[in-house]
């Protein structure tokens, strides 16, 4: 069984994916691969690329299971209709993993534990655990939010200047589609 956390950016996917890391592997970093790679040694792999039908063409013999989010807005930040039927595809929206006056941390905590233990047949980490990995993170985004973006905490997989910064630009998004398209042509 592989997990990838495979979610477009700006969707809440580096929290998701260390609630994730923390149910399946209690207390080990995020592990993030930018190419179609999977680790021997890890059960989740956090990754930007959402091509799903990639992911299973180039590991035919793994049972893979993606767990992804999304967020309304620009398409980039969406997730391609034709893997919201399939059976190994778990998504959750970006309002689903940010805490607001109406969401709690204690909330997210057991949402997304209840629909990943719904999903997957595992005895994952407790509720508790989760809350304290994202208490975690945030205690450790407060040291580093002032740092540049290109400073990265390796446990969290957490960006300096993470929250709240631009949205991508057209060149970006362009840049993605086009890494996308030339994987394509190598699988």
């Amino acid at each position: 069984m592989r997990i990838i956390q495979s979610s477009p950016p700006h969707t809440g996917s580096t929290v998701l994916c260390n609630l994730v890391t923390e149910f399946f592997e209690k207390g080990l970093p995020v592990h993030f691969e930018k190419e179609f790679i999977l680790s021997n040694n890890r059960i989740v792999t956090k990754s930007h690329n959402i091509n799903l039908n990639l992911w299973t063409q180039r590991f035919p013999e793994e049972s893979l299971y993606f767990i992804v989010s999304t967020r309304d807005g620009d398409k980039y930040m969406q997730f391609d209709e034709q893997y919201k039927n399939w059976p190994n595809v778990l998504i959750f929206r970006y309002d689903e993993l940010v805490i607001t006056e109406k969401i709690s941390l204690n909330y997210i905590c057991r949402n997304v534990h209840k629909k990943i233990s719904n999903f997957i047949s595992f005895k994952g980490s407790s509720v508790e655990d989760l809350k304290a990995r994202f208490k975690g993170m945030n205690d450790c985004y407060e040291k580093i939010k002032d740092k540049p973006f290109s400073y990265i905490d390796a446990y969290y997989n957490l960006h300096g200047s993470h929250r709240n910064r631009e949205p991508l630009s057209q060149q970006q998004i362009d840049n993605l589609l086009e890494y996308e398209t030339r994987l394509k042509k190598t699988l």
